[in-house]
């Protein structure tokens, strides 16, 4: 409480002479730009093709995570061990 006041006699005892007062000081006149600022077009299709192609791979990756979940595999399909599966290749002329 004794911060509140010092805080409050500090306000009181300053004095602002409003006629003089400047709230801002123009330092340069604003000028208008030689040519119309614009959006860059090509940059914006650019950006926006690279984004929208890493989000179509990421969800794409998300996706292929979530059926080997729920398929009980944690292996891509052709990593999975199918040896069991295949016929042994015949042998000729044995």
């Amino acid at each position: 409480q004794a911060e509140l006041k010092r805080q409050l006699a500090l306000l009181e005892n300053t004095h602002v002479d409003f006629d003089t007062l400047e709230i801002v000081r123009i330092d340069q006149i604003a000028h208008t730009p030689y040519r119309p600022i614009k959006p860059n077009k090509k940059l914006i299709v650019a950006v926006a093709i690279l984004l929208g192609g890493m989000l179509s791979v990421f969800i794409t990756l998300i996706q292929a995570m979530v059926t080997q979940r729920q398929n009980g595999s944690h292996l891509p399909n052709h990593m999975n061990n199918n040896a069991h599966k295949t016929r042994p290749a015949p042998v000729h002329g044995a």
